[in-house]
């Protein structure tokens, strides 16, 4: 009878000895994969936090370029003794400031409120200018802009470079014309100006020329958005021209993620 004990307990202990080694690999293969996953997902959300730093970055160096040459067209009007002018381009340039810094800790902030910023810069270079130039802004019907996310700033050095580079030279009849659709997941902004093309046109066509940072910070933001979202962006332009093939304006196109507010 103890005899029969004996080995009945040992059998039961070479059971559990077999079962053991059989559940061995499937444990260490678990607990391999598990590590995997979870390794993958920490890499996944550090990198989604790197991005959206990112972009922060990239506008944060958006805001010193925009900030000088809003400061400049304020210093151009004193000079020209236009002290009305320069003070309302100076109140207008505060409200303006406002709007970008009270958003400048968002990674995205809604198309609404980006395009009452755009108007915003647009209304001041018009002062500027002596309204030089014209502006329209072209929305697809029905679209939501509230329940929309988008980089800040994205569009301004488009406008900013057709102000500057393509209107500087021009007394007058100068304009922009902002056209925002949507097509599936997908947001399509395109920008059209009729100003002189010179050496906006050099920067695009030749190899070597050193492009504007206006258009580099518009692509590092593209690249970044297109990583975090995990979707295809497009950034490009060409050169416009009329029945006499003359150089009459550039268009620039822009294709970023549909992303919904809420």
């Amino acid at each position: 009878m103890l005899l029969l004990q004996s080995e009945i307990a040992q059998t039961g202990e070479l059971i559990n000895k077999v079962s053991l080694l059989v559940l061995l690999p499937f444990l260490v293969a678990f607990s391999f994969i598990v590590f995997i996953i979870y390794r993958r997902n920490r890499e996944s959300t550090l990198r989604r936090k790197q991005l959206e730093l990112e972009l922060q970055a990239i506008r944060a160096q958006i805001h010193p370029h925009f900030i000088f040459n809003c400061l400049n067209s304020i210093h151009y009007c004193i000079q020209q003794h236009q002290t009305e002018k320069a003070s309302d381009y100076l109140l207008k340039f505060s409200f303006l400031t406002r709007r970008i810094l009270e958003n400048s800790g968002k990674k995205l902030i809604t198309l609404e409120e980006d395009l009452d910023i755009l108007k915003a810069y647009l209304e001041l270079e018009r002062l500027r200018s002596g309204d030089r130039f014209t502006y329209e802004i072209h929305l697809e019907e029905n679209m939501e802009t509230s329940n929309i996310a988008v980089p800040m700033l994205l569009l301004q050095p488009l406008v900013e470079n057709a102000v500057w580079h393509g209107f500087e030279s021009r007394k007058q009849d100068g304009k922009i014309t902002i056209v925002i659709e949507s097509k599936e997941d997908q947001l399509l902004m395109r920008v059209t100006d009729n100003g002189v093309i010179a050496e906006r046109f050099e920067r695009l066509q030749l190899p070597g020329k050193e492009k504007s940072l206006g258009r580099s910070l518009i692509s590092q933001q593209l690249d970044a958005l297109a990583e975090l979202e995990g979707r295809e962006t497009r950034f490009e332009s060409r050169i416009l021209t009329n029945s006499s093939h003359e150089h009459s304006g550039m268009i620039t196109e822009i294709t970023l993620p549909y992303i919904p507010q809420f």
